[in-house]
């Protein structure tokens, strides 16, 4: 099997290979990247073989090795090629909502989020499947997407209760039901068809949702009196 050494930026790779440095034909980078997401999300990582994603990909195995080292490899620079754009969306929400009230911020946190789910399902679906498994893998998605974008949802609902916005329930709590709505809303797309009919993968479903989600969250469930 070729070895595969990253020198200075992604698109600089070399290719230790006693035949030849040439990049064999077929899919380029970003279509294996993507095969691997969709390979990922659907089938988990254990269930996942790099002939899956050169099919997937249509791609020849020989391609998949040019670019990435091993499976471990090619999952992590999946997960960067997917959330790399969530985390640059959230900080410019981020900056764009700090000179907010924290309510206002996080009604707009929330959207954005029930957004990126409905618009990036196999992301849920990947994160789905890794929250399952108590792995290296996981540790490695937490700490670099997963907790600093809980983090900046986190201060909001601080500086909310601080200031006595918000009812000062558990972070946890909170949390859970500010993402879990989202995601199971997107994830379980099949369930929801099946019993109500609502295709949740329609963008207008999505932002009706993101409607309820922040109405109920912020004004409650019971009608006014």
């Amino acid at each position: 099997m070729e070895q595969i050494v990253a020198k200075g930026s992604s698109s600089a790779l070399i290719v230790a290979s006693a035949h030849s440095k040439k990049e064999p034909s077929g899919g380029s980078r970003d279509d294996i990247l993507k095969a691997a997401l969709r390979c990922f999300s659907l089938q988990g990582f254990d269930g996942t073989s790099i002939a899956d994603i050169a099919r997937a990909a249509k791609a020849g195995h020989p391609l998949v090795h040019y670019h990435f080292k091993s499976k471990d490899d090619l999952w992590r620079s999946a997960v960067d090629f997917a959330f790399k754009d969530l985390v640059i969306a959230y900080r410019a929400v981020s900056a764009a909502t700090t000179s907010l009230d924290p309510i206002q911020a996080l009604k707009i946190m929330v959207r954005s989020f029930v957004q990126f789910c409905g618009q990036c399902p196999q992301h849920v679906g990947l994160m789905m499947m890794e929250s399952t498994a108590q792995s290296d893998r996981f540790d490695w998605l937490v700490e670099n997407y997963l907790a600093p974008l809980h983090k900046d949802v986190d201060a909001l609902l601080e500086r909310a209760k601080a200031d006595g916005l918000i009812r000062d329930i558990p972070l946890v709590n909170l949390s859970s039901m500010f993402v879990g709505s989202a995601v199971h809303f997107v994830h379980s797309s099949a369930l929801i068809k099946k019993l109500y009919g609502v295709d949740t993968r329609q963008s207008q479903e999505i932002d009706v949702h993101a409607d309820w989600l922040i109405d109920v969250l912020f004004q409650g469930i019971l009608k006014p009196t």
